[in-house]
C-alpha cells in the first residue's frame, strides 16, 4: 500500500498539484452539452486560462484547472 501512495505522490509532485491551494473544475467541452453550450465553455475556460496568468503575474499562485465534462 505504501508503494502506491509513494507512487502517487510521486506522480502529483511531477504534476505540480502538491502546490494547488484552489483547484477549478469548469465545464468547458461537454461531449454531450448538458451543463453549458460548448461555444459559452470554450469561451468561459479561455477566459480562466488568461485570469490565472494575470493573477499568477501579480504573485498569486497554486491555483489549478480541469476541463470537466
Amino acid at each position: 500500500m505504501n508503494d502506491v501512495r509513494d507512487e502517487l505522490a510521486a506522480i502529483a509532485g511531477n504534476l505540480g498539484l502538491a502546490d494547488f491551494r484552489r483547484h477549478i473544475f469548469l465545464c468547458a467541452e461537454p461531449t454531450k452539452p448538458k451543463c453549458c453550450a460548448t461555444e459559452s465553455g470554450l469561451e468561459s475556460w479561455e477566459y480562466l486560462k488568461r485570469r490565472i496568468a494575470e493573477l499568477k503575474g501579480q504573485g498569486v499562485v497554486g491555483i489549478g484547472r480541469t476541463k470537466a465534462n
